[in-house]
């Protein structure tokens, strides 16, 4: 099982790493964003994450992908990402799950979109 963790303290995320690294060896991913939400760090890695190596610059905020296992692939293309998909000026959606295909074809038709990325769906339809 997966986890995300995020904080705008980098003590604190380390400590939630280290907590839920248990979760996950497969890859990361790691993001930050300043305080107007734009990305500034985004970094995806096969392989089990190093805390010390997270930076948080001042005021931002990082989030933390750890990924279990659920691939026998190990290229970067089967790392998760961990990017938000912005809503308006305020909000994001963020998500970590398994939508069934059903769902993710009628959101498809809804938007009139090509796109298989379920969260990016998802926003748009909020």
């Amino acid at each position: 099982m997966c986890a995300i963790v995020g904080s705008f303290d980098k003590d604190k995320l380390i400590e939630l790493i280290k907590i839920n690294s248990y979760r996950g060896s497969h890859s990361f991913s790691f993001s930050t964003y300043d305080q107007a939400g734009e990305l500034k760090i985004h970094q995806r890695t096969i392989g089990v994450i190093n805390p010390t190596d997270i930076h948080i610059p001042e005021g931002s905020y990082g989030i933390v992908h750890i990924q279990a296992p659920t691939t026998t692939e190990k290229t970067l293309s089967s790392v998760h990402p961990a990017e938000q998909v912005h809503q308006g000026n305020t909000s994001y959606l963020w998500h970590n799950g398994i939508i069934k295909e059903a769902y993710t074809r009628e959101m498809r038709v809804k938007l009139h979109s090509e796109s298989k990325w379920d969260t990016m769906l998802m926003s748009s339809c909020i």
